[in-house]
């Protein structure tokens, strides 16, 4: 029974290794990712993070932008079609607010600030777009019935 649990452990201490190698590659991954989606133009990520668009900005900075181009806006960050119904919006968000953690990078660092922001960003276009829809389509939209 020793040789079968010496086995054991070393399989453990192997497959530990391995994932925590391939959680490495997925934050290397996702900065990679994150800092290409932030780059400027000439290939440097921004000097400060971009700015959050509000739903109250309009009336408080008096710029002309209207429902309809905050909602194009919105659905732009989200990365939906203007005719997406609730579900595919729901799911657009889920997909960018799990990549756009900040979480997933070390504190105080640029990355993660520029994560929040986007997060921040992501969180604002998806309230904006479910705005209108119903409670019960919000709870119960995303349910499977067979």
């Amino acid at each position: 029974m020793k040789d079968a649990q010496r086995v054991v452990n070393v399989l453990r201490s192997y497959i530990g290794r391995e994932w925590e190698r391939v959680k490495e590659i997925e934050k290397q991954l996702a900065r990679d990712e994150l800092n290409q989606a932030t780059a400027t133009p000439g290939g440097q990520p921004p000097a400060s993070p971009p700015a959050v668009p509000s739903a109250s900005a309009p009336a408080a900075s008096g710029s002309s932008l209207t429902e309809a181009d905050l909602d194009r806006q919105a659905r732009a960050i989200l990365g939906v079609e203007p005719d997406a119904d609730f579900p595919t919006i729901r799911k657009a968000y889920e997909k960018l607010e799990k990549r756009s953690r900040p979480g997933k990078f070390p504190e105080g660092s640029p990355e993660s600030n520029v994560a929040a922001a986007l997060r921040a960003r992501v969180d604002w276009a998806f309230k904006f777009l479910s705005r209108h829809a119903s409670e019960v389509e919000k709870r119960f939209s995303s349910l499977e019935i067979d």
